[in-house]
């Protein structure tokens, strides 16, 4: 079954402009729109660079006051909706998060739309970085409980809390600073993450990417190819979960329900 994720507290980025570093504070973080971890990669054999990466800045669009239907208020404290294992994160958002996450929703929204489409999704800027097309598409499936086809503004909150907490984790599990996860730390940062898994299991999930940041440190998973097996794990979570109707932490499926979850994970 899978465990809960970590109720550690998020954590400040530790990289101080310059790539001084700076130890983990236990206070609150800033608010979600302010945290980027982990500039772009740099070139493999160099050194990754850590300085801070400008801002998600809301603030550009604050003159517009669009409200967005049928949500709960923004600011309140948050109730949490029908989002499955999703709901988890979203009770985890605070007043002030919540505030944050309408300013994000409203820039996300380019075409005044109320919900986030997938090209609006895929285009939004985390930690210094762009969702990407792969990503989005999986955050899609996953996050999107209505099946709509759109990110409303629950769905927006619970995913973009979900990306928040990953980034946590791959931050923490970075101990050598490095901007790379070896076998080890990636076991780790997914367990801190919530999906329990083996180390056998996660040794077989990060065979299929290409090892990334070969240098004298050695080689290891990239935070951006982190974020994808987070998203596959949720995805497979998502999965079971549909399909584990009574609740039972087990689940049963016929050769075509399998080939299908199998063929539309792999064009994933």
């Amino acid at each position: 079954m899978y465990g809960r994720p970590s109720s550690q507290p998020q954590y400040q980025p530790p990289y101080a402009g310059g790539g001084q570093y700076q130890p983990y504070s236990q206070t609150a973080p800033p608010p979600p729109n302010q945290y980027a971890p982990y500039p772009p990669q740099a070139p493999y054999g160099q050194q990754p660079s850590y300085g801070q990466q400008p801002p998600y800045n809301p603030q550009q669009q604050q003159q517009q006051q669009q409200q967005f239907p049928p949500q709960s208020q923004y600011g309140q404290a948050p109730q949490a909706p029908n989002l499955g294992w999703g709901g988890q994160y979203y009770s985890q958002i605070n007043q002030q998060q919540m505030q944050q996450f309408q300013q994000m929703f409203q820039q996300a929204d380019r075409d005044r739309s109320g919900s986030i489409s997938f090209n609006e999704l895929s285009s939004m800027p985390f930690c210094g970085r762009t969702i990407g097309l792969a990503n989005a598409k999986i955050l899609m499936r996953v996050f999107d409980k209505d099946r709509s086809g759109t990110i409303d503004f629950q769905e927006f909150a619970t995913l973009y809390q979900f990306l928040t907490s990953m980034a946590n984790a791959f931050q923490q599990a970075d101990t050598d600073r490095s901007g790379y996860l070896d076998p080890r730390e990636i076991w780790s940062a997914v367990s801190s993450a919530g999906f329990q898994v083996t180390q056998q299991t996660m040794q077989e999930i990060c065979a299929g990417f290409p090892i990334m940041g070969s240098n004298i440190r050695g080689a290891g998973v990239s935070f951006d190819q982190f974020i994808t097996i987070c998203s596959r794990l949720a995805a497979i979570r998502s999965i079971f979960e549909w399909n584990d109707v009574n609740r039972s932490g087990r689940v049963t499926f016929n050769l075509d329900q399998l080939s299908q979850i199998v063929f539309n994970q792999l064009h994933t």
